[in-house]
């Protein structure tokens, strides 16, 4: 920013007087030209001064102000970040988890029913009452998605992988969202009849694609808690550089569930993970 030097007219006029003052064959009365030259030199530097002085503070207001904003924006961020992980903690207790628990051990058990008419109408009678979050359906999921590039270029700036991570997230929500709308089509299938009359063999069928999406379900889930709480980590880094006189940057204590909910969704799928790698098929559940 280029420093801007001004003095009034009256001091002008002075320095030139002053000039004039100092021409051959006018003389010289020094009495009377040092202490007019002097006036107005002090008054032309402590115009100098002053302006530099006001640009200097107005420039330390400008930078203080934008190292609010920036503090303000990156909160605002961490608070969405810590949103999420609560909401997909109650999602992954109340909905994910249950439906996958409900869905695998179903189809499990379907896999060892005789194939026999009557044990195969005592299964297929007693399966929405044995497990009925099969028929669950999902509420929809509102992930606050935040746009850090063009809100947070400066957190950016200092931490480029929350670009990466941030992306993570927004991408893994929509996955979810899907995974999320794949069974409640299935379940309105359901509920519409649509399997009214089918063979077992179909009933099986549809048991392994509710197994297959809860499976997806807590695949994701857990994706996304964990990058969500990477980004969270990352915002409250980067608000920890700024200085004490800015603000405070938050600081987001994950409630205990989150612990539980991620230990839990790692032991559903490492098998199922470690079956796609080419390790053991994941074990039978405890009916």
């Amino acid at each position: 920013m280029t420093d801007s030097i001004a003095f009034s007219d009256a001091q002008f006029q002075k320095v030139l007087a002053s000039l004039e003052a100092l021409k051959p064959g006018n003389g010289i009365h020094w009495e009377t030209v040092i202490p007019v030259f002097l006036s107005a030199f002090l008054a032309m530097c402590v115009g100098i001064v002053l302006e530099l002085y006001k640009g200097r503070r107005e420039r330390i207001k400008a930078v203080e102000k934008k190292a609010k904003d920036e503090l303000t924006a990156i909160n605002v961020a961490t608070v969405a970040m810590s949103t999420n992980l609560e909401l997909l903690i109650h999602y992954t207790f109340q909905n994910v988890i249950p439906h996958f628990e409900e869905s695998h051990a179903a189809y499990q058990e379907s896999l060892r029913v005789p194939n026999l008419n009557e044990e195969i109408e005592i299964f297929v009678h007693s399966v929405q009452g044995k497990y009925p979050h099969i028929m669950m359906t999902v509420p929809e999921l509102n992930i606050l998605e935040h746009d850090f590039l063009t809100h947070l270029p400066f957190a950016i700036a200092y931490a480029p992988e929350l670009l990466q991570k941030g992306n993570w997230v927004a991408h893994l929500a929509r996955v979810l969202r899907k995974h999320f709308d794949d069974r409640n089509r299935q379940v309105e299938i359901a509920c519409r009849g649509a399997v009214k009359g089918a063979s077992f063999n179909e009933i099986k069928s549809t048991l392994q694609i509710q197994e297959s999406i809860g499976v997806a379900e807590c695949v994701t889930t857990l994706q996304l808690l964990e990058q969500d709480k990477i980004v969270e980590d990352i915002l409250e880094r980067v608000g920890r550089t700024y200085d004490k006189k800015t603000g405070a940057a938050k600081k987001i204590i994950p409630p205990d569930a989150l612990a539980d909910a991620l230990k839990r969704l790692r032991e559903i799928t490492a098998p199922f993970i470690a079956a796609m790698a080419g390790g053991p098929p994941p074990p039978e559940p405890n009916v």
